[in-house]
């Protein structure tokens, strides 16, 4: 092989690695984005939500009904967002090993299980367990919920999934505090605690139901 030749070749193996560095790429790997389970997600970081707005209208009547002093009320108040901090790189972790879907499924549960609790709890420590398992669900839920749909969002739509799911916490959050408001006198708190149960377990069903692990 002459010198020219050599020369073309290594241009045209430089040309051919070139073409390959510019073709885009999609980290997920999803050409089409799954509208459907966006929807389902979010629908999960709502349900998340509604955990945290549900208190501030029944703070008052729960600390009244445990005889709790502001420290304790401030503890039951915030148990379910100090839990969700600590636990949250926690839960990325695990979603990386274990899958988006179960742990979504599992946080959907949790939080069915602390609203349970709470409906039921017979005093202040039993409620204050119930906003840790409610933070352990918030966490996980919230989490798996993004990352879902991240994967499942194409290059083009992902923004707009992003966005979407951007507004979970105002959307679940402020409408939770106004139906809560509404409903506190003529249901009790208790009621609403179990609503918010049957709530996230349906849910979860759905998720279950509606999804195949990835």
């Amino acid at each position: 092989m002459s010198r020219c030749e050599r020369i073309d070749l290594w241009c045209n193996m430089i040309e051919d690695t070139n073409a390959v560095s510019a073709e885009p790429r999609s980290s997920v790997g999803t050409t089409e984005t799954q509208w459907s389970i966006v929807w389902l997600a979010f629908g999960a970081g709502v349900v998340a939500a509604m955990q945290i707005g549900k208190l501030p209208p029944s703070m008052s009547v729960i600390q009244t009904e445990f005889n709790a002093g502001f420290i304790t009320a401030g503890w039951i108040a915030s148990m379910i967002s100090t839990t969700g901090f600590v636990l949250g790189l926690v839960s990325g972790l695990i979603v990386d090993h274990i899958g988006q879907r179960t742990v979504l499924i599992f946080g959907l549960c949790a939080l069915a299980l602390g609203s349970f609790i709470g409906a039921l709890a017979p005093s202040v420590e039993f409620m204050l367990l119930a906003r840790f398992v409610e933070g352990v669900g918030f966490a996980s839920t919230t989490v798996a919920g993004a990352t879902m749909i991240a994967r499942e969002s194409s290059d083009r739509d992902r923004k707009w999934a992003l966005g979407v799911w951007a507004i979970y916490m105002p959307v679940g959050f402020a409408g939770m505090m106004m139906i809560t408001a509404l409903l506190l006198d003529q249901i009790g708190w208790r009621t609403i605690w179990a609503a918010n149960c049957a709530v996230a377990a349906v849910w979860a069903l759905v998720v279950l139901c509606s999804t195949a692990e990835t």
